[in-house]
């Protein structure tokens, strides 16, 4: 089974590094047996929108070697998205048109997405991603005020 992975990191969100991201996701595709084609890098990029350019590369790389990759691996959802809807969509999206699951290094592989509960339990992660980067904007906006 192939494999890319896609690392992620805002301007804002300093907890969780490069470096970090891409040791977790080689150890996790080492351990399950999943050979990695490539790993794209956002540094700086938004959660909120999939109009990040290494991001792009890496769905153009899915759509050139279709039926080639069959895992999207991230290290936690919130990496692959911040914004609950559009997330569905695009994973949705990945599986119909290319086969491609996306998992995060703390599912398992061969995780059926079709499974209702998997459904419910990724809604709920991309839901706590959205109201996080609600609040990171909550407390951004405070601070401009209180530095005015």
């Amino acid at each position: 089974m192939n494999a890319v992975g896609y690392l992620r990191l805002s301007t804002r969100d300093q907890s969780k590094s490069l470096e970090y991201q891409e040791h977790i996701i080689r150890n996790y595709c080492h351990n399950n047996a999943l050979k990695i084609l490539e790993i794209f890098s956002d540094n700086g990029q938004s959660s909120y929108t999939f109009d990040r350019p290494d991001y792009l590369a890496l769905e153009q790389f899915i759509k050139k070697h279709k039926g080639h990759c069959q895992y999207l691996v991230v290290l936690d959802h919130d990496r692959f998205s911040r914004n609950l809807p559009d997330a569905l969509i695009k994973i949705a999206e990945l599986e119909r048109k290319y086969e491609v699951v996306v998992i995060s290094t703390n599912e398992r592989v061969g995780l059926d997405t079709s499974d209702p509960d998997v459904f419910m339990k990724r809604a709920f992660d991309y839901l706590m991603a959205n109201r996080e980067l609600l609040n990171i904007r909550a407390r951004v906006r405070l601070g401009r005020i209180n530095a005015i």
